[in-house]
């Protein structure tokens, strides 16, 4: 005949931070191959008791209270003389612990405090000055990072160690070191451990260089005046002379016949003398005429 007997299994759902009865649990306990559900229930601030006959069973929590994450199954062992066990362990009772979620407190939202940068020239510290590229870094982090233009730049920061730091100045001017500064707890803005209203970076004017007046030299005059050189009288050319072209001979003239008395016109001539000697006779007379 099949021994029927049947032992009362204590069964508690504890927590893990409070070691104490846990409420809210939904339990269940199944056959060993988990196709029969033998009991289910909800766990209260006092142990549950179930009856079994010898077998294996497991301990399942279908769900965990709020606040808790669900326990692995529990399988064990009720003996044929009553007594129970989890694996080799004879227990007086079962107990299924469930550990607390932990949920890490939110961490408190910094407070941040407003700092003001500016950037100005070695030449004006009054004004502000445009064209510099600037960047705020926390270690190798970039926190903010901007080109400076004619006013001041504003930024929030909680508290910590920063440093300011310029990679390209404007025109005309030098790149500024780094500038570490401090942000307190209390919205203290600290260089150097000392208190500043506002974060002032200066870049020097760049110096332009003066030119060098080019200094021309004197020429030094000589006292040895220089004895001009002749120039060289060039040779004349020999020219040759032709040699004498012979003159011919003049002609020698032909014979004059003496010419005779006959061959004279004596007449004409005597009367071309007489009217000569008138004529000059005439004009004297005139001129002595108009001495007179």
């Amino acid at each position: 005949m099949q021994d029927t007997r049947v032992t009362k299994v204590t069964v508690s759902k504890i927590a893990s931070d409070t070691n104490a009865a846990l409420p809210g649990a939904e339990m269940e306990i199944w056959n060993e191959t988990h196709t029969a559900r033998l009991d289910s229930w909800t766990t209260t601030e006092t142990a549950h008791t179930v009856s079994l006959t010898e077998g294996t069973y497991i301990l399942h929590e279908a769900n965990a209270p709020t606040g808790y994450n669900k326990a692995e199954d529990i399988t064990f062992t009720v003996n044929k003389d009553g007594t129970f066990q989890i694996g080799n362990d004879t227990v007086e009772s079962i107990k299924m612990v469930d550990a607390r979620i932990v949920v890490p407190p939110t961490p408190p939202t910094p407070t941040k405090t407003e700092i003001t940068i500016r950037k100005v020239g070695s030449d004006n510290l009054d004004a502000d000055l445009p064209g510099a590229k600037l960047a705020v870094k926390q270690d190798d982090t970039v926190i903010e990072e901007w080109t400076t233009i004619s006013t001041a730049h504003k930024l929030s920061l909680p508290a910590g160690t920063y440093t300011l730091c310029e990679s390209e100045a404007p025109e005309g001017y030098e790149v500024a070191a780094d500038i570490v500064f401090q942000v307190t707890d209390d919205g203290k803005l600290l260089i150097n451990e000392q208190e500043v209203s506002t974060l002032t970076m200066t870049d020097k004017k760049k110096q332009t260089p003066t030119p060098t007046p080019v200094v021309t030299p004197t020429p030094t005059p000589s006292t040895t005046t220089p004895t001009p050189t002749p120039a060289a009288t060039p040779k004349p050319t020999p020219v040759e002379t032709p040699a004498p072209t012979a003159t011919p001979a003049a002609p020698k003239p032909a014979a004059t016949i003496p010419r005779t008395a006959d061959d004279y016109p004596l007449i004409p001539l005597a009367i071309a003398f007489v009217a000569s000697g008138a004529a000059l006779g005439l004009g004297l007379g005139k001129k002595r005429r108009h001495h007179n």
